[in-house]
């Protein structure tokens, strides 16, 4: 919605068991943007059973800010 030109990218979501996932993320947005991102929309989902979230960047070297094309994160809930 708020996106203004070029490519906007992705999110794809990888399922590692019954409380936690990889996320990748391939777009023009810095890592704490989509951190942010991921972050909420975890907590917005998380089950009852669940006592909180947390997001952590995968492998730093392969990064945007290191010149990859998309980062990596888990996600445990």
């Amino acid at each position: 919605m708020n996106h203004r030109g070029g490519e906007i990218g992705s999110y794809k979501f990888e399922s590692l068991g019954s409380n936690s996932a990889k996320i990748i993320c391939n777009n023009p947005y810095p890592c704490d943007f989509d951190m942010g991102i991921i972050s909420a929309m975890a907590r917005r989902f998380l089950p009852s059973t669940s006592t909180g979230v947390t997001v952590e960047h995968l492998e730093s070297s392969k990064c945007r800010k290191t010149g990859n094309d998309n980062c990596s994160y888990i996600v445990k809930w």
